[in-house]
C-alpha cells in the first residue's frame, strides 16, 4: 500500500494526486468508482465531488488508507463554528 503525502488544497486536486499515484487513467478509475471517466475528470477540476462511498471505492482503487484519505480532505476543510451568529 503506498502512502500519498499529499499537497492538495482542493478535493479535486486530492483526488487527481492520488489516481496519479496509483498509476490510474481516468478511464480505468472511472468503473472502479462507478462513474464514467468524465465525471472523474469533472471531480478532479472541481466541478463535482464524489459521493461517500465513491470516495471509499476511490481510496480503494488507488491503494490508499481510508484514514488517511479522509485526513487529507479535514485539512482542506475550514473550521465550522457551532454556534454561529444569525443572519437577517
Amino acid at each position: 500500500m503506498t502512502t500519498l503525502q499529499s499537497h492538495a488544497t482542493t478535493v479535486g486536486e486530492l483526488l487527481r494526486e492520488t489516481r496519479g499515484a496509483a498509476g490510474l487513467t481516468t478511464r480505468q478509475i472511472g468503473p472502479m468508482v462507478g462513474v464514467s471517466f468524465t465525471t472523474v475528470a469533472k471531480w478532479e477540476r472541481g466541478l463535482g465531488e464524489p459521493s461517500a462511498t465513491q470516495f471509499v471505492l476511490w481510496a480503494r482503487a488507488t491503494k490508499q488508507p481510508l484514514n488517511q484519505m479522509i485526513e487529507g480532505l479535514s485539512a482542506l476543510c475550514t473550521p465550522w463554528d457551532s454556534n454561529p451568529e444569525p443572519t437577517d
